[in-house]
């Protein structure tokens, strides 16, 4: 047997063939079939790859081809050569045959990075032939690599959005004829249109920097299964408008719409942008997130609180000015009165100050702003039948009624003071004295004189009330306005103790203690 003669990668041309039958003309000048009479035999294949995909794009570097003699399995070739798919390459032996024909398996496989990727084993019929002239034998490798047996192929994500200049990342899972999840698969990733958009072998699309366009993002394995995802380009959020909300008034504890929209850089509303609602202390949001529909606008409910006033609801996209969405919540329905104003000391006969105040009030102890009820004032019934005196009903204004000449007209403890208006809950004031204050002073005698040193005058005091009536109780604290002339003790006891005069300052500085 003669040993086998290995060409490279050789190319199915007649130069090529030309020398190599020179070389072998040389070889063989006494034997036409070569040294020792030998047979000779040239083989030559051409592998064709079946593939869905572009062969380049699968990293194939190698080719392992072996061939053995069919009526024994004895190999002849094994070898390993360089590959590459975007060639349409030719690979030949010499072979040394037992017959002028003979039947030769011959078992081809590509592999790419040493994993085989295509293979096939075909029965070929290898004649003497004359080197140079023999046909070249196609040869089909399917392909037997990673999920070679996949039947379903699904990207992640899906149909979605990408904004302008942004990298999206996405996945393929597999299914294989068995319903099992496939975890090493082959697949390639492409789009529609490049000049739009690309993806690269990690299945990373970059998005274009303008233009409101769209792409397929295509997956296909090898065997022909295959997924898409339409992905369309948005520009970026750059702007919010408040569209509903904003400048409404309602009443407290009420719910409202809001409505925003996310503008690109184009005016055109944005889809997918998230919006964040927020809102201020004692007021709330039902969807504090939400993503904008196809027109970039974005809604939620917002409930103001209890307490009249001014709100501020904001929403927020990230990288854009916040949209404030300001809200005055008003007073709802009047439903009761509410002593708002009460002063902090009572005198008998004399006009409270501050001035009593009555509110008119919603549900929330909101102040009714538009009521103008006639509001009634009056004392708990007592014991001493104090009464007030003065003007005891009032028309509220701006849902206040102030009553301004108001007196109380006995003194005691523990009264009570009620409000009134018809169709509203009444009001009753906490419990408060009446007290008689001293409003005036009278000293006796009024005007007295002392002619000698350590001469001596008693003086009397009498407290009145603003109604001019007695106080009984009342403390007095003496004092002169010029000691050196005159001294006065606790009792009143004045002393002359120098020339001048004393008494007038004397009797005004006179006061209850």
């Amino acid at each position: 047997m003669g040993t086998p003669i290995l060409r490279h990668r050789v190319r199915a041309s007649l130069v090529q063939f030309t020398i190599l039958l020179i070389v072998m003309l040389v070889a063989c000048e006494t034997d036409p079939n070569g040294p020792g009479g030998t047979i000779l035999g040239h083989l030559q294949i051409q592998p064709v790859l079946e593939s869905s995909v572009d062969p380049a794009r699968l990293g194939l570097d190698e080719i392992h081809v072996t061939i053995l003699r069919e009526f024994d399995s004895t190999v002849i070739v094994d070898t390993t050569v360089a590959y590459d798919p975007t060639e349409d390459d030719v690979f030949g032996w010499v072979l040394d045959l037992d017959v002028p024909s003979e039947m030769m398996i011959v078992r081809a496989e590509v592999l790419s990075a040493g994993v085989p990727m295509f293979a096939a084993e075909s029965t070929l019929v290898v004649d003497e032939t004359v080197i140079g002239e023999s046909e070249v034998r196609t040869v089909n490798l399917p392909f037997i690599g990673p999920g070679w047996n996949i039947v379903s192929l699904e990207i992640d994500p899906g149909d979605s959005l990408v904004s302008h200049s942004d990298l999206a990342q996405f996945r393929a899972a597999a299914i294989d004829d068995s319903g099992e999840a496939v975890t090493e698969f082959v697949v390639v990733w492409a789009t529609t249109d490049p000049t739009i958009a690309t993806i690269d072998s990690d299945a990373v699309l970059q998005a274009p920097a303008t233009g409101r366009t769209s792409v397929q993002v295509i997956a296909t394995t090898p065997t022909g299964v295959a997924d898409s995802a339409n992905v369309r380009f948005l520009p970026l959020p750059d702007s919010l408008a408040s569209i509903l909300g904003d400048g409404d008034s309602v009443q407290v504890n009420t719910e409202l719409p809001f409505q925003v929209q996310v503008l690109g850089t184009d005016g055109i509303g944005v889809e997918q942008a998230t919006v964040l609602f927020t809102a201020p202390e004692g007021a709330g949001v039902a969807d504090a997130q939400v993503v904008t529909g196809p027109d970039g606008f974005a809604g939620t409910i917002g409930t103001v609180g209890t307490l009249a006033g001014a709100y501020e609801f904001a929403a927020t996209v990230e990288g854009v000015p916040e949209a404030t969405l300001s809200v005055v919540a008003i007073a709802g329905p009047a439903v009761a009165l509410q002593l708002t104003r009460m002063p902090e000391e009572v005198s008998v006969s004399v006009v409270l100050q501050p001035a009593v105040e009555v509110s008119v009030v919603d549900g929330f102890g909101n102040v009714v702003l538009t009521a103008d009820n006639s509001v009634t004032l009056s004392l708990e019934p007592n014991a001493l039948e104090a009464v007030l005196v003065g003007t005891t009903s009032e028309q509220a204004t701006d849902g206040v009624a102030r009553f301004v000449d108001l007196r109380v007209d006995t003194r005691g403890n523990a009264f009570r003071m009620l409000a009134a208006a018809d169709g509203l809950t009444g009001a009753v004031s906490l419990l408060f004295d009446v007290t008689q204050s001293v409003e005036v002073i009278l000293l006796d005698p009024t005007v007295a004189a002392l002619f000698s040193f350590a001469d001596t005058l008693t003086l009397s005091a009498a407290a009145f009330d603003g109604a001019d009536a007695p106080v009984l109780d009342a403390r007095f604290q003496w004092s002169s306005s010029n000691d050196a002339v005159a001294t006065v003790d606790d009792a009143g006891l004045i002393t002359a103790v120098g020339n001048g005069t004393a008494g007038r300052e004397t009797m005004d500085f006179a006061r209850k203690a």
